[in-house]
């Protein structure tokens, strides 16, 4: 029985780490695989909230998307990882007691944890909440801390004890999609809410509530924050801008001045030493206002390729700010002058894309929520190589010239960009690609090793697009498995390979229709199913050395072909995640 070495990198999302992992064994039956990290140096993650112990400015918390919670003890200089009750689900909402900062509440798309010992262990909190809630908002009564509020996608929640029970608040809600809840810091029987179209007040800790939207006009409401200073004074962040209320919200008016024309405001945040100033948080920029919200200056120009989530004040003053982003976390002590990225440690990246330098495998290429990391040392240290890039971007999947390893291109949600220099400098080659239906988000790319002019670039819209001249100029091909009529079903196309032994043969996986084959350079296209159960095929690898040997990685783990595609065999074992987002195989190892 011929015998092969193969080195797969495989990304794990979903309910695994999604870290680079290094598997290198001999693949046939009866062998046990092991698996190493190697992302020393790939910090930073997608981090949706943070949280400042009241009582010491030093400690830190920040809630990652699926990848659990991270603490830092010296102001965000480094990192570690707590223990992940609840990770493998978004963490949406994080609160910590003002009486007993060890205490801390961990919302989730699903329930509430709760820790006492400063996020090193947690307990989940469902006795009252139903089957499946959906914690978007979390708030604890500075007065009494037992009593905790939890704003959720259906209903507003109230435990009395803890969060050991929990009991509905609903009465007079019209639209109980509570985004952001706030409680009076000095009569702690006043709460607000932001629900999804409304502002509501209750006066009896939550018993009734009140609708209070005059003066707000925009239809959807994110956030809401009191002024501690003076608590009739309350800011509502909406998909308008920001309104505000001097009355306790019986009256707002829009304070917009500086923002951006219908921007909208996930997040406010209060300075709590200064409570004139405010902070604003949008998909794209975050604003300062030092005069009670009446004009805004842009205080994030120095960062690009991110979105922004949440930031926190440090108790030190509203100079030193902590901003959560979809590439990590970053700090400014100087009110925004200046930022920093403070990721170390922070080994939460979601990983979406690599590539390994054919002619060097040293030289790994990792694509990350707004960012692209390079190593030259086979993973064991990584830097950004972001320069061209532009704002927020995923970046979905990579191609290394075979014939110049320099030229590199990376498929994002802006279509394609193209390096010469190894990824110190992109340019954007096509921003839309004409596509039939949607946008110009490119899932996938694939080059032609015995012509590298020729490029395949597979998109969200289910179309595969080819390049005869570098990137250029593009052209669709015959590929057609969208459905529907005037609604259309997209299946995107996630992952190509070429034959390089016949480069008329192209794989392609996709997202709900499982794999397709072509033998004529994309001009014809036949479904490649047998044996293969799993519809989602995230990844295509192909043995160079024996080209009738495919690799497919899907949501149902690996699976593997002997004859080109015609059929295919489960290869799982070892595997402590089925969800394989990528597969790359190192032919340069021991394959006899």
């Amino acid at each position: 029985m011929k015998k092969f070495t193969i080195i797969l990198i495989i990304i794990l999302l979903f309910f695994a780490l999604p870290q680079s992992i290094l598997l290198k064994d001999n693949v046939k039956a009866g062998e046990t695989y092991s698996w190493v990290p190697i992302n020393d140096g790939l910090f930073g993650g997608d981090v949706r909230v943070l949280a400042v112990d009241p009582v010491n400015a030093n400690t830190v918390y920040a809630a990652t998307y699926i990848n659990g919670i991270y603490k830092s003890t010296d102001s965000g200089a480094s990192w570690t990882e707590m223990d992940k009750g609840p990770s493998g689900t978004e963490i949406t909402a994080l609160v910590i007691d003002p009486k007993s900062t060890s205490t801390i509440y961990a919302g989730t798309p699903g329930s509430i944890f709760k820790s006492t010992d400063s996020c090193s262990n947690w307990n989940k909190l469902e006795s009252g909440l139903g089957s499946y809630v959906i914690v978007n908002s979390l708030s604890v009564d500075p007065v009494n801390t037992n009593i905790v509020y939890a704003g959720t996608s259906g209903n507003i929640f109230r435990s009395n004890d803890g969060g050991l029970n929990w009991a509905k608040i609903n009465g007079g809600l019209t639209s109980p999609v509570v985004n952001s809840l706030a409680v009076d810091p000095v009569n702690t029987n006043t709460i607000y809410i932001a629900t999804s179209m409304s502002v509501f007040k209750s006066t009896d800790g939550g018993a009734n509530w009140t609708e209070i939207k005059s003066g707000i006009t925009s239809s959807l409401v994110y956030s809401l924050v009191i002024d501690r200073g003076n608590t009739n004074t309350l800011y509502v962040g909406t998909s308008g801008g920001v309104f505000k209320s001097t009355d306790g919200g019986a009256n707002w008016s829009a304070v917009n001045n500086g923002l951006k024309t219908y921007v909208s405001v996930d997040f406010l945040t209060i300075d709590p030493l200064n409570t004139n100033t405010i902070f604003a948080v949008t998909y794209e920029g975050v604003y300062r206002a030092e005069n009670g919200g009446s004009s805004w200056t842009c205080i994030s120009k120095g960062i690009s390729g991110a979105r922004f989530y949440y930031i926190a004040v440090s108790l030190v003053g509203s100079n030193t700010l902590f901003l959560a982003t979809s590439i990590g976390i970053y700090k400014t002590t100087d009110g925004g002058n200046n930022w920093n990225k403070i990721n170390s440690g922070l080994t939460s990246a979601n990983v979406n894309s690599l590539a390994i330098n054919p002619a060097n495998i040293s030289v790994i290429y990792a694509g990350i929520s707004g960012n692209i990391y390079k190593s030259t040392d086979s993973g064991g240290s990584w830097s950004e190589i972001n320069k061209g890039l532009g704002n927020y971007t995923t970046v979905n999947s990579f191609a290394i010239d075979p014939a110049n390893t320099n030229t590199v291109y990376a498929g994002n949600s802006n279509g394609v960009y193209k390096s010469t220099d190894g990824g110190l400098n992109w340019s954007q080659t096509v921003l839309h690609l004409s596509f039939k239906y949607t946008t110009s988000t490119v899932y996938s790319l694939a080059i032609n090793p015995n012509n590298t002019q020729v490029i395949y670039a597979g998109t969200y819209s289910s179309d595969i697009f080819k390049s005869t001249d570098g990137g250029t100029k593009w052209s669709r091909t015959n590929l057609n498995i969208v459905s529907g009529g005037y609604f259309v079903t997209v299946y995107p196309i996630q992952s190509l390979a070429i034959d390089p032994m016949n480069t008329e043969i192209i794989y392609a996986g996709t997202d709900g229709k499982g794999l397709y084959k072509s033998i004529d350079g994309g001009a014809n296209w036949n479904k490649m199913e047998n044996g293969l159960t799993s519809s989602d095929v995230r990844s295509v690898a192909i043995d160079k050395t024996s080209t009738q040997t495919v690799y497919a990685g899907t949501s149902g783990g690996v699976f593997k072909s002997a004859d080109g595609g015609s059929s295919w065999t489960l290869m799982n074992k070892g595997l402590t995640s089925k969800s394989v987002n990528c597969l790359a195989i190192d032919s340069n190892s021991d394959l006899k």
